[in-house]
């Protein structure tokens, strides 16, 4: 215990083209983490002035264990594996090179685990999202509903989309994910994390909780449609993988493949098909790649946790072109409200 306590913890960062908001990651991060930890930045093919920015601030922080890799872009999930391999601290957290913690976030993140005797597989806190300049918070997006107990207590309510917790907002032993070979589905765009996140979880056999929000996600007004393609699917293949994951190596736990199989893969399904309604994309080639990569079988026993979850799923049923033009008509007259509402 002696030794978990006086080592902090390593922070893995993935960095693409991110000059933008590097300075501001960064100062939070050292003012979140104790100071024996570790901080790997990964270059994934930066071509923008963030390689620069990075070995700036290691030069003007030389009293911190600042690492800084360069690879050819590889995407994300590579970039995180890539600072699994590095990391030599007993726990280990990710961060995106836009986002910001709070003062002393991982600081009370290891101590709140380290307060479970042989310390907790995982510790995890709440987050609010925030606008692209962190100036307000987005109200509707405050995450602060906190399970607490095994890996299997928490993976329940996450799934059935009862509670939810970012990649960021998290520490994990490391020990954990080297003893199952848990890494990042490489060329996974959207979904990897959950993907990862759930799988630690499923190997938790203690998972402790900050029940506060202690971390700020930042939403960018590019985020969602600016580089909206059939990539948006990765999410739900995410999703099956986990499925046949949980099929091979927890077998006995029934109600893990319901939830996954009812619940989780169709809600992935529906919320990229939303995306593109939303943004009035065409229906046609967004149905073929449903149908071919037999998403819609997914969809027949699906269940809803919400009201709005219900509607979208029984609309699909009359037709996947009503819930479509629905869709798009609330998104038209949102647009037409705002449009007004400056005049």
């Amino acid at each position: 215990m002696e030794l978990m306590d006086t080592t902090g913890v390593s922070i893995i960062i993935p960095m693409h083209n991110a000059q933008r908001f590097l300075h501001e990651c960064l100062d939070s991060l050292l003012e979140s983490v104790p100071a024996q930890s570790e901080i790997i930045i990964i270059d994934d093919g930066s071509t923008d002035q963030s390689v620069d920015i990075c070995r700036e601030y290691i030069a003007l922080h030389q009293g911190w264990d600042i690492q800084l890799v360069s690879q050819e872009n590889q995407g994300v999930s590579a970039a995180r594996n890539k600072g699994i391999s590095l990391a030599t601290r007993p726990y280990i957290g990710f961060l995106d090179s836009d986002d910001v913690c709070t003062p002393h976030m991982h600081q009370r993140l290891l101590e709140t685990a380290l307060s479970a005797p042989g310390g907790a597989d995982l510790c995890y806190c709440g987050f609010t999202c925030y606008n692209q300049d962190m100036s307000a918070p987005v109200k509707a997006l405050v995450y602060n509903n906190f399970v607490s107990g095994t890996g299997f207590d928490v993976f329940l309510p996450f799934v059935r989309d009862k509670m939810y917790f970012g990649i960021s907002t998290y520490l994990v032993k490391r020990s954990l994910v080297e003893e199952h070979g848990l890494r990042f589905t490489v060329g996974c765009k959207y979904g990897e994390d959950d993907e990862f996140t759930l799988k630690c979880l499923l190997h938790a056999a203690h998972v402790l909780v900050v029940p506060e929000s202690l971390f700020r996600y930042r939403i960018s007004q590019y985020s969602v449609t600016s580089n909206l393609s059939l990539h948006r699917f990765d999410s739900t293949h995410a999703a099956i993988r986990l499925r046949d994951y949980v099929r091979q190596h927890f077998p006995q736990s029934v109600a893990f493949l319901r939830a996954l199989s009812t619940i989780y893969i169709p809600s992935c399904i529906l919320n990229s098909f939303y995306l593109f309604a939303q943004d009035g994309q065409p229906l046609r080639p967004v149905m073929r790649y449903i149908k071919d990569n037999d998403l819609d079988q997914c969809l027949k026993g699906a269940r809803a946790t919400t009201a709005s979850g219900a509607l979208k799923i029984a609309l699909w049923h009359v037709s996947p072109w009503l819930l479509y033009t629905s869709i798009y008509a609330k998104r038209a007259m949102t647009r037409s409200q705002h449009e007004k509402a400056k005049k």
